[in-house]
């Protein structure tokens, strides 16, 4: 198929038939990559997790995991037993932000936990937040896999603008 370039503002670019792009499934957004002098445009998936339910899942079947708490979601706080520690870990019995996704939640015998605290400096790697009244911190820079026989009770949720500050941290750390 032949197409042509077409100005943009300060860029250039081009069209794409609606057709074409509901072959492939593109909305908003491709990868373009160079490949032996070609450009290759393949579509972005929304979903970076997809498909994970159904291998974990399958795991489960094939009996490569234990019985599943299932009911563990992605930023409930839980009181959790973090002893026994060693070196500058935080420890102790607290509460702890789960950050692992439902995914992984629902289908292995471990969660990513981030822990809290009442006492810290304001590091750019801690989310400073109130929970159940009281000021503290989520502790990213001390994020850990537990196994869920950890979980003592779950205490709530953190709210959706702490959420938020949560991942734009974890990216800084951890992508960026």
């Amino acid at each position: 198929m032949r197409t042509n370039i077409i100005s943009i503002g300060n860029s250039k670019g081009i069209r794409i038939p609606k057709v074409i792009l509901k072959q492939f499934d593109i909305e908003d957004q491709v990868e373009l990559e160079i490949e032996k002098n070609r450009i290759v445009i393949r579509p972005v998936k929304d979903k970076p997790r997809e498909g994970w339910d159904k291998a974990f899942q399958m795991m489960h079947e094939r009996h490569e995991d234990a019985p599943l708490i299932s009911d563990i979601e992605q930023y409930e706080v839980y009181l959790i037993n973090l002893d026994p520690t060693t070196g500058h870990e935080i420890r102790k019995t607290r509460p702890c932000v789960v950050i692992s996704p439902d995914e992984m939640n629902r289908n292995i015998q471990t969660v990513i936990i981030a822990p809290m605290t009442t006492k810290s400096h304001d590091y750019p790697t801690r989310v400073k937040l109130t929970f159940q009244g009281k000021a503290g911190w989520i502790v990213l820079d001390q994020i850990r896999t537990v196994d869920k026989k950890r979980l003592v009770k779950r205490l709530g949720r953190i709210g959706d603008n702490i959420i938020e500050k949560v991942k734009a941290v974890i990216k800084v750390m951890l992508v960026d």
